[in-house]
């Protein structure tokens, strides 16, 4: 039997070969190759527009920036969605819609610590897994105006709703999207 310093280097090996096999363009290359499909022109505008919004925010993008960074012009953006609105709002809703289903999941009264712990997991992994969730909301948080009431009315307060039928000790917001808005901003930063 090996003892542990004989180990060592067996082990140091070990993770160097996976460091160089990692590390191999050609094995990148044959793994970009299967992993890569074909994406639509609708799904590329949309990864642009999430980028961009995410960068600087619903009124300093503009739809030439997107075009270009999609490869096409402006005018063709038009074939996809009808207006910057429109491509804002699908952006938005492709980000907001899986990460508010996965609250929705969640939000229940946990069983235990443990289940309390994987909840939270849960919804940070999915945080992390989607940086540009947390800044398209600051943007738009920062901003006020209709960016922020979408947010507000269409996915935030459904969920505070809902989040405070559940605990009689949370804040009612009573409806009222302006009572949200300081949630919102401190729920993102």
């Amino acid at each position: 039997a090996l003892g542990a310093r004989d180990r060592a280097p067996l082990i140091s090996g070990r993770l160097s070969a996976i460091s160089r096999f990692m590390a191999n363009p050609a094995r990148t290359r044959k793994t970009k190759k299967v992993e890569t499909e074909p994406r639509s022109t609708t799904e590329r505008i949309l990864d642009a527009a999430e980028v961009r919004f995410a960068r600087s925010g619903y009124d300093a993008t503009s739809l030439g920036d997107i075009a270009d960074d999609v490869g096409i012009r402006t005018p063709s953006l038009y074939k996809h969605f009808e207006s910057k609105r429109d491509l804002y709002v699908a952006v938005v809703e492709r980000l907001l819609s899986p990460y508010f289903e996965l609250l929705d999941r969640l939000l229940t009264v946990p069983e235990d610590a443990e289940q309390a712990e994987k909840n939270l997991f849960a919804v940070t992994r999915f945080y992390l897994e989607t940086p540009n969730l947390a800044r398209v909301v600051q943007h738009a948080a920062l901003a006020g105006g209709e960016e922020l009431e979408l947010l507000v009315e269409r996915w935030y307060l459904p969920l505070f709703r809902r989040a405070t039928q559940l605990t009689e000790t949370a804040p009612l917001l009573g409806g009222e999207a302006k009572k949200a808005l300081s949630v919102v901003i401190a729920f993102h930063s």
